[in-house]
Order: C-alpha cells, then structure tokens, then sequence
C-alpha cells in the first residue's frame, strides 16, 4: 500500500509539474497587405502595428529579449515579466524600403516558454508608391557622337487618380521625345522617352527636371547615363 501511496504522489507531482509551466500566446504574423505611402518621393514612409503577447501558462512568462531581424524595424516591449493569464504587448514599427514590391521581416522574441522558447513575428507588406519609377536614373541605349541616342524611363500610377507628368532638360543637346504634358491613368504605365545628341566619345549625362500634380511628388530630376562610340 504504501508503495501504491509513493507511486501515485509521483505521478501527480510529475503532472502538476509538467502543467505549471509558462506559455507564449502570440500571433505569427502581422500583414499589412498593399501599402501606398503617403511620403514624399526619397522620404522613409512607416507602418505600425500593435503585437498582443498573452502569458497562458501557469507560471511566471519572462521574455528576455525582442529582436527586430534589421535595422528598419523597432518593437519596444511595454512590459516583460507577465504573471499568469498577464497580458502585454509589443509596439512594432516598419520602416518601408524606397523601392516597390515585397518585403518580409521578422521579429524574434525570446522568453522562458520551454516549448517555444524563440518564436518568429513575420513582418509582410507590398509596398506599392503612388508614382513608381522603373530606375533611380534613365539608361541610354548605346550609340554614336553626333546621333540622337534615347533614354527610357517608365512612370505606373498605383493610386485612384489619375497623374500629369512634366518633363524638361536645360541641356542644349537635350531633348524630351514624348509629349508634355502626359496624363497617366491609375493602373497604368507612361514611357518617358529622352534623347541627348553627344559631341564627344565615351560617357555622357543628362538631367531631367520632372513635375507632376502628385502630392510629394512635385518635383525631383533624374540623371541619365550612357556611352557614345566616334562617329564614323
């Protein structure tokens, strides 16, 4: 009998032990789906979300450590020792990249959880700007001094407006082939070609002045860039 007594408070010590244990309760992903920034062109639009962290356990939950995967993301913590059933959460700000198109982070927070003792906050967004620009700069097609060398650079409209696009060059070997002005449709791309006649061999640049009706956009120049062989 008191062999039976020993056992059974055994296993009953070994349950209650393997249930006061502290548990993470957190979501795996925050996802902004498209997002259009209302920063200005060459300005660092965020994003922002509010991450709830749950102590579901039956012991003390301590989160030693919340780790943004870069430098574009914060998440401070509002509190770190959570006693059971406690609840706070994490204040996460993204910084979005100039470029368009995807992007994925990760936060990692680390706590006591001895079954998930590192867990991952998947950060996503599509980063979709109202005026997106194919390239920083216009590439020219390669050509000869003395010819007319063009330069493309496409324009697409994200927004739910349409956009008119102004264009000129100060350069007296410089000229803008499309005509101006160019009204761009929502969902829709412009192709804004530019020619530069070069009078000398080898690299040669050009500077278009830009204008447009989108706010933060109203004006900004791009540089173009290319090689002209001699004349034959």
């Amino acid at each position: 009998m008191r062999h039976l007594i020993m056992t059974s408070l055994l296993v009953l010590c070994g349950a209650i032990a393997a249930v006061a244990q502290p548990r993470l309760e957190m979501q795996d992903s925050v996802d902004w789906g498209v997002v259009v920034p209302d920063a200005p062109l060459g300005e660092t639009a965020k994003v922002y979300a509010d991450v709830k962290l749950k102590n579901v356990g039956t012991e003390t939950l301590r989160i030693s450590e919340v780790r943004p995967g870069c430098g574009c993301t914060s998440a401070p913590i509002e509190k770190d020792t959570l006693a059971p059933g406690e609840e706070t959460q994490i204040s996460v700000t993204l910084n979005l990249p100039l470029a368009n198109g995807p992007i994925h982070k990760v936060i990692t927070v680390q706590s006591n959880d001895p079954k998930g003792p590192a867990r991952i906050l998947n950060l996503v967004a599509d980063v979709q700007r109202p005026l997106q620009l194919s390239s920083s700069f216009i590439p020219f097609n390669k050509g000869k001094v003395g010819e007319w060398i063009s330069g493309f650079v496409t324009f697409t409209v994200q927004g739910d407006h349409p956009i008119t696009i102004n264009a000129r060059v100060d350069q007296s070997n410089a000229k803008i082939v499309t005509p101006m002005p160019y009204v761009v449709q929502p969902g829709t791309n412009a192709v804004v070609e530019v020619a530069v006649q070069p009078t000398n061999q080898g690299t040669f640049q050009v500077k278009v002045h830009f204008k447009t009706d989108q706010n933060g956009y109203e004006s900004f120049d791009l540089s173009g860039y290319g090689v002209a062989d001699p004349a034959e």
